[in-house]
């Protein structure tokens, strides 16, 4: 199953490594411009790993968190998704009523 998740992680690596085959195919090409567009590109794409990577590491942090926090409270989780579900359907109803 490809989730949207996946998709976008398989695009940004395929721009990424198209990224990198041109500055490869343009190592040869002399001038100053050029050469400091690859840097730039090169230092773009390090800086876009590193943030990718961070982002990564805090969103497997927080679902840890989350995990933990749900097994050592699973009283409290249930009676606030139960808290919650009676809200949405005292909005809805009253919303019905309103309307007749």
């Amino acid at each position: 199953m490809n989730t949207p998740t996946e998709a976008l992680g398989k695009d940004l690596n395929s721009l990424v490594d198209h990224a990198r085959d041109l500055i490869s195919a343009t190592a040869d090409i002399a001038g100053d411009k050029v050469a400091e567009a690859r840097k730039r590109l090169s230092e773009a794409l390090d800086s876009g790993k590193d943030s990718a990577n961070h982002a990564r590491d805090s969103a497997v942090r927080y679902a840890k968190s989350g995990c933990e926090s749900a097994r050592a409270h699973p009283y409290q989780i249930v009676g606030m998704a139960l808290g919650l579900a009676a809200l949405i359907v005292a909005a809805t109803r009253l919303n019905t009523y309103r309307r007749d």
